[in-house]
């Protein structure tokens, strides 16, 4: 296994899966838990492939419950996928799902996703019937980043500072997270800074309305889901988050973490605690067990 991801404990094997798009292809990772597999997590994340790390705890999450996680890299922030302004945006998740079916066809299959890429997940699930439960991270319904502080708090906020801060304790992992992605090295920061410049902004908003998000999630109504977003996101406020789940019918769970803004949200064990309970409660191992031995039987 590649040595970036030998921090991910409960990870047995990583494979880099090519997979075709009507334009280009795009870089899937296939993590597999060292526990049975008990199904997928169709992971889309705000992170390039080289730039998983943030996700890590999440991730550890999933391979310790027994679910491997195909990591797709979001939009816009890798070479390989298409830009945030694609006008087949909508098509690009469930295009590499189609590609995936032979394993998001298991007894369980899990979304996941945190910020754009949470909400471009969850406008993609009508058109996965496979996935039936889903975990989201600060989904925003509507974004306004005009705010230069906000670009700062958000180039500042993952740093090695993080590790100075007494609400974050320093560990090996977050140690090697913060000194391996390319998410604080000056090419990352650059690249962030483009991201947030008040004339690329915008286009975030648009790919909000192209995907009609209201509309596509009033027709989860049998998921099972959870929203998590901080108590200090100012991207995805608490009340944001709520407004984004009034329109769905399967009426998902939010939490709220205390002290958390947009992008120290990975970093608080409050959060791995939080996913680590819903599975146990919607995706017990003994249920997982029985409907796979059913499913093979």
């Amino acid at each position: 296994m590649s040595t970036r991801f030998a921090h991910l404990t409960g990870c047995r094997k990583v494979t880099v899966m090519s997979v075709p798009l009507l334009r280009g292809t795009a870089e899937v990772l296939q993590l597999e838990p060292t526990l049975p597999t008990r199904g997928y997590v169709l992971a889309l994340h705000g992170f390039g492939v080289n730039q998983i790390f943030p996700n890590a705890g999440i991730y550890r999450t999933f391979l310790n419950a027994g679910f491997g996680v195909l990591a797709v890299p979001l939009p816009g922030h890798h070479p390989a996928a298409p830009p945030l302004h694609s006008p087949w945006l909508q098509d690009y998740l469930p295009t590499i799902a189609r590609h995936l079916a032979p394993l998001l066809d298991a007894p369980i299959s899990v979304g996941y996703g945190n910020s754009i890429g949470a909400v471009i997940t969850l406008g993609s699930l009508p058109e996965i019937p496979s996935i039936r439960h889903g975990v989201f991270l600060q989904p925003p319904l509507w974004v306004d980043l005009s705010s230069t502080e906000l670009a700062k708090e958000m180039l500042t906020s993952v740093s090695r500072d993080l590790l100075r801060s007494s609400d974050f304790p320093a560990s090996a992992v977050l140690s090697m997270a913060l000194s391996r992605c390319r998410f604080v090295d000056r090419n990352g920061r650059e690249r962030l800074r483009n991201f947030l410049h008040p004339a690329a902004l915008p286009s975030i908003q648009r790919i909000l309305d192209q995907l009609n998000i209201p509309e596509r999630v009033s027709r989860l109504t049998d998921h099972q889901m959870l929203f998590i977003t901080g108590e200090r996101d100012r991207i995805s406020p608490p009340y944001d988050v709520a407004r984004l789940a009034g329109y769905m019918p399967c009426s998902p769970q939010l939490c709220v973490i205390p002290k958390a803004n947009h992008t120290t949200l990975f970093f608080m064990p409050e959060t791995m605690q939080r996913v680590q309970d819903w599975l146990s409660v919607h995706l017990p191992a003994t249920d997982a067990s029985a409907l796979l031995n059913s499913a093979l039987a």
